[in-house]
């Protein structure tokens, strides 16, 4: 089945961000075709189906961002793949990218479960601490 993710049918959240200013000396972006076939393969893993994209979400692009040290920007060999578009940020991880555009072909982005769309509170470190004290203030009562 193919899949046209450009149509109107299809809701994309995608802004059509770019890397940082930081960043974009050191990025390239992707082609299309480079993006869509990633996509493509680890999207149909994720939903185990055949299913072919043969459009991208809009306001969705794939840079290749070089890692920087000390100003000095590292050889091609040590950068770093994002995904830029989502309204919270950018993707690192492909099958994070997999599980929002499964959500943008359900038509159900208010329910997407990737990690830019879940709200995660960080850990409680005070809490895991008072137990950490607890504990030990029982170890020294017995």
């Amino acid at each position: 089945m193919d899949i046209d993710l450009s149509s109107p049918k299809y809701h994309s959240d995608g802004e059509g961000d770019q890397p940082p200013d930081d960043l974009l000396p050191h990025s390239k972006r992707a082609p299309d075709d480079v993006f869509l076939t990633h996509l493509n393969e680890v999207y149909n893993r994720y939903v185990d189906k055949d299913q072919h994209l043969i459009s991208l979400p809009k306001g969705y692009t794939m840079y290749y961002c070089n890692l920087v040290i000390h100003g000095i920007r590292q050889s091609d060999g040590f950068r770093s793949t994002h995904i830029f578009g989502h309204p919270k940020g950018s993707y690192r991880c492909w099958k994070e990218f997999a599980v929002h555009v499964a959500s943008i072909v359900k038509g159900d982005l208010k329910n997407c479960a990737c990690s830019l769309c879940v709200e995660r509170e960080p850990p409680d470190l005070l809490k895991e601490e008072e137990k950490e004290v607890k504990v030990k203030k029982e170890e020294l009562s017995d």
